[in-house]
């Protein structure tokens, strides 16, 4: 019985509106009513600057409300870029951030929130995000700041944005590289989270339905249906923060040792870790192949399995991701390295099995290294 009815604890989502579609964002001054602003500062990053029609856009639908801009943000989100965002926020004495932009912005706004309430003890800001990428920071309870030390993040209930802006205008600023970059990050969090330690039926419900909008989405994303797609796609891979595994964990520890390209990166260990995993979660990973569009009629798990597994690199491949680490720059003779320093990292123990050497881990090094993946 325990194998087919699990038990789990599920924790619905923070409570906000997402207004979505074409020209949403004109319902940005609607929102902000709805939400009880009255002041609103605007962070957002040079390369928004650039398009200035969005950025002034924006805040001519704020009208009135609109008391300053913050055009600073930097990438990661350092501290003296938040405190400086704070600062303008406090003299303006607005009740409100506008995030305009991708994680970086929203991370910085979130910042924002979270120095008003735990340094300066100021009122609870108000969160609108206008996400411009696929990153699905405008969902979660986290932030990602840079001090010298190092990147901390931090975890507060009231830095989820309760207002987001879903417009595929607005996602259509960015250049096609760099958002096909952002899908490949959303699809790494469905691909584990249909097999995670917390999974339940919601959860698997929005990861199924993700992949599905992603995999639809991910050829047309030079369209407003393509990017309109994309968004309903991230926002679903984003919105329930499950435990992840052994692929995050090492993508963590491949891409800070070598410096790799953070999606690449995912898209290449993700169908790795899923074959790792296989032999241990196929019934998870049928709905993977499903919702990737493939017949599993007359297919067991294990072949299901595979068949999802042979998707996941499918449409990184269509996307120009090479086949293996390899041909990311990464050593072979390191291999050991990452292995042994991975069970360090939060995500490794939560992967759904539990691995006991580095012999395993290196298993599932070695097929990612290559590229070449081995059928069950």
């Amino acid at each position: 019985m325990a194998d087919t009815a699990p038990r789990y604890e599920y924790s619905p989502p923070v409570g906000r509106k997402v207004v979505g579609g074409l020209d949403s964002l004109s319902q940005l001054a609607d929102l902000a009513d709805d939400l009880g602003s009255k002041k609103a500062v605007v962070i957002t990053s040079p390369s928004l600057v650039k398009e200035k029609h969005l950025l002034e856009r924006v805040e001519t639908i704020l009208g009135p409300r609109h008391v300053g801009t913050y055009s600073e943000v930097r990438p990661h989100s350092p501290i003296d870029s938040v405190r400086a965002a704070a600062q303008l926020v406090a003299d303006a004495d607005a009740d409100t951030v506008v995030s305009l932009g991708g994680g970086s912005s929203i991370d910085t706004a979130k910042g924002v929130v979270w120095y008003a309430d735990e340094e300066s003890h100021a009122a609870p800001l108000i969160h609108i995000a206008i996400p411009s990428t696929l990153s699905g920071a405008e969902y979660t309870t986290d932030a990602g700041i840079t001090f010298p030390e190092g990147k901390r993040v931090h975890r507060h209930p009231r830095i989820v944005p309760p207002g987001v802006i879903l417009d595929p205008a607005v996602v259509a600023t960015v250049p096609l590289e760099f958002l096909q970059t952002s899908l490949l990050n959303a699809l790494a969090h469905c691909l584990e989270g249909l097999v995670s330690i917390g999974a339940s039926p919601m959860t698997d419900a929005a990861y199924t339905h993700g992949i599905r909008l992603l995999n639809e989405s991910h050829t047309i994303l030079d369209t407003d249906e393509g990017r309109y797609l994309a968004q309903g796609g991230a926002a679903l891979s984003a919105i329930h923060q499950v435990p992840v595994g052994l692929a995050h964990a090492l993508v963590h520890i491949v891409g800070g040792k070598f410096k790799t390209p953070h999606a690449a990166t995912h898209a290449i260990m993700g169908p790795a870790v899923m074959r790792f995993n296989l032999p241990y979660v196929a019934k998870r990973q049928r709905p993977i192949a499903e919702s990737f569009g493939v017949s599993t009629n007359g297919l067991d798990d294990h072949e299901a399995a595979w068949e999802a597994v042979k998707a996941a690199r499918a449409i990184a491949t269509n996307l120009g991701v090479p086949a293996g680490l390899r041909d990311l720059g990464v050593p072979e003779d390191r291999l050991m390295e990452v292995a042994e320093e991975v069970p360090n990292d939060p995500c490794f123990i939560t992967n759904p099995k539990r691995i006991e050497s580095t012999d395993e881990t290196m298993t599932a090094l070695r097929w990612a290294w290559s590229g070449e993946l081995p059928a069950p």
